[in-house]
């Protein structure tokens, strides 16, 4: 199987709101979050420092461009897309590079201040949490969670109705944690209470706005995919940095300690772009969409199935 072909699967059994003719419906991309979704912001506001490039590239924290702008250029929506999201961002108004840039809701805050009113067509990406657990000291997820939660609600009362919300990896299986077994527990312990809460808070969103339009992104299921089978993927290492190997970087996951290459960027944009596009259409939109993850773990291909067959799985 294919590696894109998979992340497409993998992305219709994980599509957890109405996805049919989203694509077309979006005129651009709005986004906020930290170095998972930077284009260069970090970059140019350190002028140049943070990240060093070369060995990074154009000022992204990988070896090319970020997951979103391949997004954006898969839909042809690069020219109306604008991107706030900084390294180093934690959800709330704090960044762990250096107190100079902004947090995620920092930038939210300043997009409301500039633009009260938002266009209902324009899709906004919040990804966001990552920094919190690993850099900005906290251990109490609801701290993230309401922070994203108020950063969603925030937007909806300014008119936005597409949301697209990627969850975490599991941050104890990446490069610079996963060596450390009491530290990687933590952090597995720390993503999975995340990634829950995350979810209830979307749950309720829908529930409270019927016609609001969220895509939640399954980063995790995506994530443990790849570690778990990575030839699927054309990976062949998942568990060191390629930075300073010299070694083909698009059969790494990870480019440094804890960033994925412009490989694994490339992925996540295949799986979310499928989201985004198929002509699946899963209705009623709260409890399917964002109850399918609920049911038992199973085979992959056979919960895609039993999906299509029964499209109000319980």
């Amino acid at each position: 199987m294919k590696p894109q072909f998979f992340a497409v699967k993998l992305a219709i059994l994980t599509c957890l709101v109405p996805v049919s003719a989203q694509a077309q419906a979006i005129a651009g991309f709005t986004i906020f979050g930290d170095s998972l979704s930077d284009n260069g912001n970090a970059f140019r506001n350190t002028n140049g420092l943070v990240p060093p490039s070369p060995p990074y590239v154009n000022g992204r924290f990988t070896n090319g461009v970020v997951w979103i702008e391949d997004l954006a250029t898969k839909l042809n929506l690069t020219p109306t897309t604008i991107n706030f999201a900084f390294g180093g961002a934690t959800s709330g108004t704090n960044n762990t590079i250096t107190p100079l840039l902004p947090g995620v809701t920092t930038q939210v805050n300043g997009f409301l201040q500039s633009s009260p009113s938002v266009s209902p067509s324009q899709a906004f990406v919040v990804w966001a949490g990552a920094n919190d657990y690993l850099g900005g000291g906290i251990t109490n997820p609801a701290i993230p969670v309401g922070n994203i939660g108020a950063i969603l609600q925030r937007l909806t009362a300014a008119g936005a109705n597409k949301l697209v919300v990627p969850n975490l990896p599991d941050l104890g299986r990446v490069p610079g944690t996963v060596g450390n077994p009491v530290q990687s527990a933590g952090l597995t312990q720390l993503s999975t209470a995340h990634n829950q809460g995350l979810q209830a808070t979307l749950r309720s969103l829908a529930q409270s706005n019927p016609n609001l339009s969220i895509v939640p992104i399954d980063i995790n299921a995506l994530f443990n995919q790849v570690l778990n089978d990575p030839a699927r993927f054309g990976f062949t290492n998942v568990t060191q940095a390629c930075l300073g190997t010299g070694a083909n970087c698009d059969q790494f996951l990870f480019w440094d300690q804890l960033h994925p290459t412009a490989r694994g960027h490339q992925i996540i944009s295949e799986y979310a772009f499928s989201l985004l596009s198929a002509p699946l259409s899963i209705a009623p939109q709260t409890e399917i969409a964002l109850g399918v993850a609920r049911r038992p773990s199973r085979d992959l291909d056979g919960r895609i199935l039993a999906l299509r067959q029964n499209p109000n799985p319980t």
